[in-house]
């Protein structure tokens, strides 16, 4: 919609990110609350996001992660193109994006 969901909270923030996993669950964080999920592709582009769940700590920015949590919830389509995955729907047209990143390798 526009507007970067920034991490705001020193304490706490971080950059929201969103992972769809093969089993049909997905996880992330909404850029201070974690949350988790389910999500189910019907077709080559079209997704439906299940009821959201996330944790409940005192944010400064509660206000846009609320609305990426909404966003999920109206998503139901989507495109990718290189690295980056627009989340959709079909009144709004492109409702949220993502950049894909490589995961930080962990050192043991």
């Amino acid at each position: 919609m526009g507007n970067e969901i920034a991490a705001r909270d020193t304490m706490v923030g971080r950059k929201a990110f969103i992972i769809l996993n093969k089993d049909g669950s997905a996880n992330g964080n909404g850029g201070c609350n974690t949350f988790g999920g389910s999500y189910i592709l019907t077709d080559s582009s079209q997704i439906k996001f299940g009821p959201i769940v996330s944790t409940k700590m005192f944010c400064s920015n509660a206000k846009d992660e609320n609305l990426f949590f909404d966003l999920l919830s109206k998503t139901d389509n989507f495109l990718i193109e290189k690295d980056t995955l627009y989340l959709r729907n079909k009144p709004l047209d492109s409702i949220a994006k993502f950049i894909a990143v490589m995961p930080k390798k962990k050192s043991i």
